[in-house]
């Protein structure tokens, strides 16, 4: 039975210790928080929670949180990546990180990424969403360009090496 997904937005106090389990595995490395404590990952999705330019939200599967979708508005001044890149109105920066665990089956992590980008992309003034994978993040990488997104520059953030890609958001409405 195919699960039902839905989106809702993090609490960083009480959704801390999931995120925390999530980004601490070996797995969740390329989240770049696998050394943090409960209160570190707390502090920063409440510091996402805060910020009119950034969202964190849950994929949940039959209610259960299954990946985690953040965004950013690429345009904004806090973001180096869009001084790096030719950033256009309604660019939005988006990341994903999928659960680990026994849900795993064929197309799972791309039907949460869907569910995910299709939330996301409800609000019409998004145009493109701009992806920043690390470079070595090849699973991320192929699974962004089978849903059609190209290819853009590889910019040094500073805290990593990332493969920019670029989707059109009309490709997936």
């Amino acid at each position: 039975m195919t699960p039902t997904l839905t989106v809702r937005p993090i609490d960083p106090v009480a959704d801390a210790d999931a995120i925390h389990r999530w980004v601490t595995e070996d797995r969740g490395s390329f989240w770049m928080m696998s050394e943090y404590t409960l209160e570190e990952v707390r502090e920063v999705y409440t510091w996402l929670d805060e910020q009119p330019t950034h969202t964190a939200s849950f994929v949940l599967a039959d209610g259960a949180p299954a990946a985690i979708v953040q965004t950013y508005r690429v345009d904004a001044e806090v973001e180096p990546i869009s001084q790096l890149i030719d950033h256009r109105p309604g660019d939005l920066g988006i990341h994903f990180f999928v659960a680990g665990g026994d849900t795993h089956r064929e197309g799972w992590t791309a039907s949460l990424v869907a569910a995910g980008a299709r939330h996301v992309l409800a609000d019409r003034s998004i145009r493109r969403l701009v992806l920043d994978p690390d470079v070595d993040n090849t699973a991320a990488i192929d699974l962004a360009e089978r849903f059609g997104a190209v290819r853009g520059p590889i910019v040094d953030l500073g805290h990593k090496t990332a493969q920019v890609l670029l989707l059109d958001a009309a490709s997936l409405r």
